[in-house]
């Protein structure tokens, strides 16, 4: 792989007189049917950072998402497409923080084509902040329903009852059918002997990975005064 980078860099300069950048080689190898896969990264640490996240492997790292701040129903990352290596296990992800901290890398299995939704989550002081990717699996719910999905990125609720089910911190339900009611879901979400009923936004007839965690970025007491629950179509 790097001789191929090596080489279409080469042809770049030779053509447009200039080095290649990381967005360079990603557009002159896009259509060439080297395999890739789209990230949606979003930033669930608590302890006020933002987040530059880097995906690739050893030999090309493309910055993925620049100055993330703490992701919630509007602030996310867009749609960024990385190259993989013949080894998808050689795909690394990683996080700098605005403190200099770095989470990371994790080494996700992702798929030629696959749709990932990326987490990091936790908080420095409170839980070491882990990485994780989650795939996206689009389908059509019934027309008056949504189809979701819960990620836990609350670390502070280890193993909340969401909805009458157990899940635990950093992992993800299946995805369920829910109907809305004017517009919106509403979740039961238990955790520390407190009940919460975070609600979110959606359409009628769309899939949706829902992040469960905190209304903002500061630092939650346990259990926490509140919780959110941030709605994203896939």
């Amino acid at each position: 792989m790097k001789q191929r980078i090596v080489l279409l860099c080469v042809f770049a300069i030779s053509v447009v007189v200039v080095g290649c950048s990381d967005d360079d080689v990603a557009e002159v190898l896009a259509g060439t049917g080297i395999p890739e896969a789209s990230l949606y990264v979003y930033n669930q640490m608590t302890d006020d950072v933002t987040a530059d996240v880097h995906a690739g492997d050893s030999l090309f790292e493309r910055l993925v998402a620049d100055d993330l701040p703490y992701s919630d129903q509007t602030r996310i990352a867009p749609e960024e497409k990385i190259d993989l290596t013949s080894d998808t296990a050689n795909t690394n992800i990683r996080v700098v923080r605005s403190d200099a901290n770095t989470v990371g890398p994790v080494s996700p299995s992702l798929k030629d084509n696959g749709k990932y939704t990326v987490v990091v989550m936790g908080d420095m002081a409170q839980s070491q902040p882990v990485i994780h990717a989650y795939e996206r699996l689009a389908a059509v719910p019934a027309p008056t329903n949504v189809r979701v999905r819960v990620i836990n990125a609350a670390w502070n609720l280890q193993n909340a009852m969401v909805d009458g089910a157990t899940l635990a911190y950093e992992a993800a339900t299946g995805y369920t059918e829910k109907t809305p009611a004017a517009g919106a879901i509403t979740f039961v979400v238990m955790g520390g002997g407190v009940t919460y009923n975070p609600t979110c936004n959606v359409t009628a007839g769309q899939s949706y990975d829902v992040i469960l965690g905190y209304p903002n970025n500061s630092d939650p007491a346990t259990p926490p005064a509140n919780v959110s629950v941030f709605c994203h179509q896939i």
